[in-house]
C-alpha cells in the first residue's frame, strides 16, 4: 500500500524544495522565525482589508523564519516522543493522554509551518510593534488586536519577495491549529484519483467530520481538567493508547476506523492521528536533511538526544 504518493510529492515539491536552499543555526533561530519577522523584517505592505493583511516580505528572510518554526515544534514533538516511549508505563493515563495530545499538536504545527501555513498568538506588545511598522508602510493608523492569528504564504510578484496573508481568528491556538490541518487535508483531496492514498486520507477526514474536526482538544481538556478524571486515572478506567511507531501498525489501525462513541476508542484515534501526521512531517524533514543546506549542529543535537534513549532519528518508508 503506496501510503505517501501523489499528494505527499506534491506538498514536498511545492513547499520543501523551496526550504532546500536555506538552513538557521541554533544561534540564530531566536532571529528566524515569524513572531520576530512580523516586528523586525516587514518589507511592505501589498494591501490591507478589514483584519487582512498581506504583508510583503524578502523570500530569504521569510524562508529562514519558516525553517526556524519548523525547527522549533519538531524538536518539541521530538522530546514529547521520547515522553512517550520511555515514560508511559510511568505516567498517570490522565498524564499519558495529555502528553499524546501535546505530541500530535507540535508535530501538526510542524506540518503546518513546513506547508507554509499555521497560526500564532500575538500578545499586545506583539500587536503594538508589528501595527506600528505597518502604519508606516500604509500611511494610515494600523492597530492589531491581541489574539489568534491565521497566516499561510502566498507567492508574490517579484521572486525576491513573498506575500504573507495574516487574518485575525475567532478560535483559539489549539482550535484553529486542527482547523488549518483539516483544510490541509481537504486541499490534498481535491486530487481525487481513488488510489490507496486517497483512501487513508478521506478516513482521516471522516475521523474528524464524526467527531469534531479538533476532537483531539477537546479530549485533552476533558480528561486534563475535570476533576473526575482524578479517580479514573487511580482506578485505570482511562485507556492510555500509545501504540509503537510503526507506519503499517498505524495505518490498518486508522482503515479500521469506526464511529464509535466510547471515550477509549476516541482517545485511541486521536493517538493514531497525531502519530501519523508525526510520520509525515518527520518524512518531510527528512527530504528537506537529504536534500538541502541544513544544520549539520541542529541535527547533531536532536540525534544525541534521541541516542540516550536508545533511539534513532525517525526515518518512514513510503509504503506498507
Amino acid at each position: 500500500m503506496l501510503v505517501f504518493g501523489e499528494r505527499y510529492n506534491l506538498v514536498r515539491d511545492s513547499y520543501i524544495y523551496p526550504l532546500l536552499n536555506y538552513k538557521v543555526e541554533k544561534d540564530k533561530l531566536a532571529f528566524n522565525n515569524l513572531k520576530y519577522a512580523l516586528k523586525n523584517k516587514i518589507k511592505g505592505v501589498k494591501s490591507i482589508q478589514a483584519k487582512n493583511y498581506q504583508i510583503i516580505f524578502n523570500k530569504d528572510d521569510l524562508l529562514k523564519c519558516l525553517l526556524g518554526d519548523i525547527d522549533y515544534f519538531y524538536t518539541r514533538a521530538l522530546v514529547q516522543y521520547m515522553n512517550i516511549i520511555n515514560s508511559s508505563d510511568k505516567l498517570s493515563s490522565c498524564w499519558g493522554v495529555v502528553t499524546q495530545y501535546y505530541f500530535s499538536f507540535f508535530s501538526v504545527n510542524t506540518l503546518l509551518r513546513m506547508s507554509h501555513r499555521g497560526n500564532t498568538y500575538l500578545n499586545s506588545s506583539d500587536c503594538k510593534a508589528i501595527s506600528d511598522v505597518l502604519t508606516i508602510f500604509n500611511g494610515e493608523l494600523i492597530k492589531l488586536q491581541p489574539g489568534n492569528y491565521v497566516f499561510n504564504i502566498i507567492q508574490y510578484d517579484d521572486s525576491s519577495d513573498l506575500c504573507l496573508e495574516l487574518k485575525k481568528s475567532n478560535s483559539g491556538t489549539h482550535e484553529q491549529t486542527w482547523l488549518t490541518l483539516g483544510l490541509l487535508v481537504d486541499e490534498l483531496l481535491v486530487n481525487k484519483k481513488k488510489d490507496e492514498e486517497y483512501t487513508l486520507l478521506r478516513i482521516i477526514k471522516q475521523i474528524a467530520d464524526e467527531y469534531k474536526v479538533n476532537f483531539p482538544s477537546i479530549l485533552r481538556n476533558e480528561i486534563n481538567y475535570r476533576p473526575q478524571y482524578g479517580y479514573m486515572s487511580i482506578n485505570q478506567e482511562i485507556s492510555n493508547f500509545t501504540p509503537d511507531m510503526d507506519l503499517e501498525i498505524i495505518v490498518k489501525e486508522i482503515l479500521k476506523f469506526e464511529p464509535k462513541v466510547d471515550e477509549d476508542y476516541k482517545i485511541k484515534m486521536a493517538a493514531l492521528y497525531g502519530d501519523f501526521f508525526f510520520i509525515y512531517s518527520s518524512k518531510l524533514l527528512n527530504e528537506y536533511i537529504n536534500r538541502g543546506n541544513f544544520s549539520k549542529k541542529t541535527q547533531r543535537i536532536k540525534m544525541e538526544y534521541m541516542k540516550k534513549f536508545g533511539c534513532d532519528f525517525p526515518d518512514f518508508p513510503d509504503a506498507i
